[in-house]
């Protein structure tokens, strides 16, 4: 299988492909290929489109050498949202178009894109950084990345883990069942 995690940060994206790698016996591709600290929010316009451009060639590249199946942290369609949520679209139109012309044709490297239940606001329960500003903000980011994902890959092959799943055995069996054909345990 040839699976990405995708959504917004601070989901369970990471623990989720560690998880789902590991019952698979197939290998993470991890998140960003490089230094998951970079403080890409700071980075120029034109620079952030060249970081995410390499991150996609690099991802694919790593894939492709892995032809019995993989588990990616993050999926090309995280980073065409980067690039959107970065304002990079209105600097460099022509650039943004053939950079997401290419993470659409990324996208369908995939047998699934699997998204794990992102940020409740609604329940007051979460608080990122210390800032509940922030929860709405991830909230938006993983709805939007979810929509884009089904403007660009056949529905059948999205699964968005449902939110009562919150522990990461109950979503790695939830997509053992659901995605592989390969049943979980007891939370399926």
């Amino acid at each position: 299988m040839r699976i990405a995690i995708s959504g917004t940060s601070n989901c369970g994206k990471t623990t989720l492909a560690e998880g789902l790698a590991e019952a698979l016996s197939l290998e993470v591709i991890s998140e960003y290929l490089g230094d998951p600290h970079h403080p890409a929010d700071v980075l120029p316009a034109r620079d952030q489109l060249d970081r995410c451009r390499a991150i996609v060639r690099a991802k694919r590249e790593r894939q492709a050498a892995l032809p019995g199946g993989f588990v990616s942290d993050r999926s090309p369609i995280d980073m065409a949202h980067q690039i959107h949520r970065y304002g990079v679209s209105r600097d460099f139109p022509e650039q943004t178009a053939t950079f997401l012309s290419d993470c659409r044709e990324a996208a369908q490297d995939f047998d699934a894109i699997i998204f794990p239940p992102g940020p409740a606001p609604e329940s007051g329960l979460a608080n990122y950084y210390g800032r509940p500003d922030r929860l709405w903000q991830m909230w938006a980011n993983h709805n939007g990345i979810i929509g884009l994902a089904y403007r660009w890959v056949l529905p059948e092959r999205l699964f968005v883990i449902p939110s009562a799943l919150s522990a990461p055995d109950a979503r790695i069996d939830w997509v053992l069942t659901h995605c592989t054909g390969r049943g979980g345990g007891e939370t399926s």
